[in-house]
């Protein structure tokens, strides 16, 4: 009876401990052993690479997609009404603003309903095609908006670009533009394209990384 309790505790003990992840050597291992040709193997190494951090980015990210949108509705009413060298820069952020956070949330109700889909059972047919529905108008929507916000970064390229450098000091001439409203509008603007490089550079880089992965797998099993 001793040995038959002892022999329990253990497989209970067993079965308690927490299934441990794959280390990253592990998983490019696997994703060699599970793939059948080379084009499926490095799209799977690439899949690992940029999914090891994804969740630390989605929260970086969500974070500064939902602040920059309300710090430009916020500097665009605060300074509305003093920048005569070009008086659409605060309105640009106030409507750019305004539209990048309807798409975040349509986004974010897209994500929602589509999880809860996904875990509500497949009987009530019905209430699938309701929010198979909705989640469309929803991507709709959100499509519509997202190339209104495409013509408008071009009319904002153009507003503030144009006036370049305006006046800071003299709030009587018609050059003059806040020094923190145009500012903030042309850092924006700028770190946009800037946040767009280094996409494609890092891109490149996952690109080389995971070739060279590629190559060293192919050499070791030679």
């Amino acid at each position: 009876m001793d040995v038959e309790a002892a022999d329990k505790r253990d497989s209970s003990s067993i079965e308690k401990q927490p299934e441990r992840k794959p280390s990253f050597k592990n998983r490019i291992r696997d994703a060699r052993e599970e793939t059948s040709g080379t084009h499926d193997f490095v799209m799977a190494v690439g899949s690992i690479i940029c999914g090891s951090a994804s969740v630390l980015c989605c929260l970086i990210m969500a974070g500064i997609v939902m602040a920059i949108p309300i710090a430009m509705i916020v500097l665009g009413a605060m300074y509305k009404d003093e920048c005569p060298a070009e008086p659409y820069i605060p309105v640009y952020l106030i409507v750019s603003g305004a539209f990048t956070l309807l798409v975040c949330v349509m986004s974010m109700c897209t994500c929602i309903r589509k999880r809860n889909s996904d875990v509500k059972d497949d009987d009530d047919d019905d209430e699938d095609d309701v929010c198979g529905l909705f989640t469309c108008c929803l991507g709709c929507l959100a499509g519509l908006v997202s190339l209104f916000l495409l013509a408008w970064f071009i009319a904002g390229n153009v507003w503030i670009y144009r006036i370049y450098e305006p006046t800071y000091d003299d709030p009587t001439s018609d050059n003059f533009c806040h020094k923190t409203l145009y500012l903030f509008s042309f850092w924006l603007m700028t770190s946009g394209y800037i946040l767009m490089g280094l996409t494609c550079f890092f891109g490149i880089i996952v690109g080389v990384v995971t070739a060279g992965i590629t190559c060293c797998v192919a050499c070791a099993e030679d």
